[in-house]
């Protein structure tokens, strides 16, 4: 008897610490900093204190960034909106070497608020901007996308929208019922029985098939969007020029280059080490590869160039870019021109020096203050009154 109730000791006790194990798992694991949205896709998370992408973050209540907490409710006239990407977010620099956060501490008359997300595009930036707007009430506001909107996704259904981003934020119900092992067992069961289909796995695709998450004339679409919202309210909009590094990128641009030309087994050569490097840019590579075969005549070679392995699910910010970045940029000038916007182009700038980005297009610390100069005569030559003279 007494050897029974020591065992049942055990078992309840087992029980009970692997209850709360499993509740310190699912509870108390550290957070993620975004939270989903239908909206958008995803925001920061409010009060959110820890790393991202390497690098500290806080963000405050309402969801700002704490370094801006002071600005937003500032009532300065001369306020400045940053919206962009993971590169003016920041991505793996401190948040005081940001350009936002430097031009800020060049310009003591003014307020710099960045409202910059890693994955966004211009579609998430416009949807934001609508929101924030205003509550900030700026005089300018900076336009810097390009990689995300660039980047592929597998079908329709996936490009940036509000039947996308719906489905994202109803993700976020499923992870949080993930909790509940009534949960758990009831979806294995159906997975077993094929009523729920797997998730993960690779499967094979066309490059040929793949789609940007914003295709071309959707971003010239969203970024006149912005300006019409931006000049609405009486500010003043300026773009800003990003772009790849030209190190990781320096074959795919010699491959498509000699195709242009007309040279196929040049360009051949070139783009199969492109593809090769298995970088940022190797998708990108094949679908032009296979284009190269297919102008040389060999049909099947260029089909088989055309089938790639694709880890299953794709990131909710999508795959590896499917277009230029020159396409992109193509496309900005063009709404610059036909809507009279400033343009800030530190292009050159960045291709004279390739150690200052720290991947496919992320910039350091440096990077962000030569960014930076631009930026500062861009916005002086709007205090004096020059307006949409660009940089």
């Amino acid at each position: 008897m007494a050897a029974l109730t020591v065992l049942v000791a055990v078992v309840v006790i087992e029980s009970a610490a692997r209850m709360a194990f499993t509740l310190y798992e699912d509870f108390g694991r550290d957070r993620t900093w975004y939270v989903r949205s239908q909206e958008v896709g995803w925001v920061p998370r409010p009060g959110f204190s820890g790393t991202v992408y390497e690098e500290s973050r806080r963000f405050d209540a309402q969801g700002f960034l704490m370094v801006d907490t002071e600005q937003v409710g500032a009532k300065s006239p001369g306020k400045i909106i940053v919206l962009g990407d993971s590169t003016s977010f920041g991505y793996g620099v401190d948040v005081t070497e940001t350009f936002a956060e430097r031009l800020d501490a060049m310009l003591p008359e003014r307020d710099v608020v960045n409202l910059s997300l890693p994955g966004y595009t211009s579609y998430q930036g416009h949807q934001i901007l609508r929101s924030r707007i205003d509550q900030l009430a700026p005089e300018i506001v900076v336009v810097g996308f390009n990689f995300n909107d660039r980047r592929y996704v597998v079908g329709e259904s996936d490009a940036d929208g509000p039947a996308r981003f719906e489905l994202i934020g109803q993700a976020d119900w499923e992870s949080r019922l993930e909790t509940f092992h009534v949960f758990r067992a009831v979806r294995f069961g159906m997975k077993s029985v094929g009523l729920v289909r797997r998730s993960g796995g690779e499967r094979e695709l066309d490059v040929g098939e793949l789609r940007p998450r914003v295709a071309l004339s959707d971003y010239e679409d969203n970024l006149a969007k912005i300006v019409d919202l931006v000049r609405d309210r009486g500010a003043t909009v300026l773009f800003l020029l990003l772009k790849d590094n030209p190190v990781d990128s320096h074959r795919l641009r010699e491959g498509i280059a000699l195709l242009d030309a007309g040279r196929v087994p040049d360009a051949v050569a070139a783009l199969q080490l492109a593809a090769a490097f298995d970088n940022s840019f190797s998708v990108l590579a094949r679908r032009y590869l296979a284009e190269a075969h297919a102008r040389s005549g060999d049909e099947r070679t260029a089909s088989e160039t055309k089938p790639i392995r694709v880890a299953f699910p794709v990131s909710v910010h999508g795959g590896e870019p499917i277009r230029l970045d020159t396409d992109y940029n193509d496309a900005m000038l063009r709404v610059a021109d036909r809507l009279g916007v400033a343009v800030v182009d530190p292009r050159t700038v960045l291709d004279a020096e390739p150690a200052v980005f720290q991947d496919a297009c992320h910039i350091t610390a440096y990077g962000h203050a030569r960014v930076t100069e631009l930026l500062h005569r861009a916005v002086s030559r709007i205090a004096s009154g020059e307006g949409n003279s660009g940089s």
